[in-house]
């Protein structure tokens, strides 16, 4: 997390020096090593989150990390246990219609720098889901927020009492969550 963050914070410092460097905003006076500056911190900045997004954690189970691209996990059954799904730039979606879940809670946790995560879940599936995004938006079953360090928590009625349920932990720097069951069309 704090590594994305970091990457986050010299992509941005860069992009801002980049931007003055060529006329576009105005800090203080123009010249040359600006540009070169403000390009190493982009670069710096990009490979930073690219490390952390590839990061695996070696608590789960069953995890994967990529550091940018398009992840899909779920095309063929896998049993969910505790797990970890992290990306650095791009889109992760994670489909637990095919998901095997073992009696009691599993936690699965999916996170990304930038970009889009989507979660597809099975029409009766009980979940409690935590979902947070730092600039973007939240389209969680039939709850939506967005803007600036937005967070929705949605629990099915039944949580507690279901045979099998899983808590969802979501997070996105910038970009977007949208959870949604099977039969419910795309957000959009």
């Amino acid at each position: 997390m704090w590594t994305i963050l970091f990457g986050l914070y010299f992509l941005a410092l860069g992009g801002i020096l980049a931007l003055h460097n060529l006329g576009v905003l105005t800090l203080r006076e123009n010249n040359g090593w600006g540009v070169a500056w403000a390009l190493l911190l982009v670069v710096l900045g990009v490979g930073i989150m690219a490390r952390g997004g590839a990061r695996r954690t070696g608590r789960c189970e069953h995890g994967h990390g990529r550091a940018a691209g398009d992840v899909r996990i779920g095309d063929s059954p896998f049993d969910l246990k505790d797990a970890t799904y992290e990306i650095g730039m791009g889109r992760l979606t994670v489909d637990l219609t095919r998901a095997m879940v073992a009696p009691g809670e599993a936690t699965a946790r999916a996170h990304t720098g930038m970009g889009s995560l989507q979660v597809l879940l099975p029409e009766a599936l009980a979940v409690d889901i935590n979902a947070a995004v730092g600039i973007g938006d939240l389209h969680v079953l039939e709850q939506t927020a967005q803007g600036f360090g937005r967070d929705l928590r949605v629990t099915s009625p039944d949580y507690a009492q279901a045979e099998r349920r899983v808590r969802l932990d979501l997070d996105v720097g910038i970009g977007e969550i949208v959870v949604r069951r099977a039969g419910q069309p795309p957000a959009g």
